[in-house]
């Protein structure tokens, strides 16, 4: 199955020092999360966070530009969503793989025993 990884990026109300720090945090967090699902599953994993690599290297700031990106992938790539957490990124990311149909999981349990061969 190909999940997309859903987390907190951006660190809302932080200041700029803790901003970098809290945002890498979360990427760090995000690729741990695909990495068990990937090290315990035969799943492939989708990590958006990695976005904010392309995102510091970028010449001119693009705004938002990352979530139009991302749900690029969660459109037509992904086959079910992992939530880490919730976030106002998240929230749009579950109502968007909700209205796609796909499974929303929570825990790396769930996950497990999810009969998954039914959207084979």
């Amino acid at each position: 199955m190909r999940i997309y990884i859903a987390g907190p990026y951006n660190p809302y109300g932080r200041t700029p020092h803790d901003s970098i720090r809290v945002a890498q945090q979360n990427v760090d967090r995000a690729i741990d999360v695909a990495n068990q699902i990937m090290d315990t599953t035969d799943h492939y994993c989708f990590v958006p966070h990695l976005s904010h690599y392309i995102h510091q290297r970028a010449k001119e700031d693009r705004g938002y530009w990352y979530m139009d990106y991302d749900f690029t992938f969660l459109e037509h790539w992904a086959e079910a969503l992992f939530v880490i957490e919730e976030s106002p990124g998240v929230l749009k990311e579950i109502e968007l793989a909700e209205k796609l149909g796909f499974p929303v999981f929570r825990t790396i349990e769930d996950l497990w025993s999810y009969p998954y061969e039914e959207l084979k």
